[in-house]
């Protein structure tokens, strides 16, 4: 018998936080293993991370936005037509297009090689797609 109500949700949100923090883990252990960083320095690297997750979902708050992808998109939404999403917050795409905003969910998280790549990759995509979707302003002005 599969979870349901409330019980799938905290499961959910729980292997989402798995996931991100195996994701952490590897990312460390990879730039450890580099040789070019120590484990002060990414120690360092990860208190300031965390310090500035804290200031820009206080910023959300205080602009009276929610500090989430939904947030974000409710913010940015009269000014940008797309907006990519990790895959832990995959669960807010449907209302990050309510909120106006085509959204992919695409990892954005380098802790592998290829990542970064295929981000790009998703993100140039995704231009593509909106520029077809929105007018240039510029053609209402031209002879046609």
């Amino acid at each position: 018998m599969e979870t349901e109500g409330p019980q799938a949700a905290i499961a959910a949100k729980d292997d989402a936080g798995h996931e991100r923090a195996a994701e952490r883990n590897r990312f460390d252990s990879a730039v450890l293993a580099s040789g070019k960083v120590s484990v002060e320095d990414l120690r360092k690297i990860r208190r300031f991370a965390a310090e500035k997750g804290e200031r820009v979902d206080r910023m959300l708050v205080e602009l009276g936005f929610e500090p989430s992808v939904v947030g974000v998109a409710r913010l940015y939404s009269p000014v940008a037509a797309t907006l990519v999403i990790d895959t832990v917050d995959a669960e807010h795409a449907e209302a990050v297009e309510a909120a106006g905003m085509q959204c992919v969910v695409t990892p954005t998280i380098m802790a592998e090689p290829g990542v970064g790549a295929s981000l790009a990759t998703a993100c140039l995509a995704a231009a593509r797609v909106s520029d077809r979707r929105t007018p240039d302003p510029g053609d209402s002005d031209r002879e046609k």
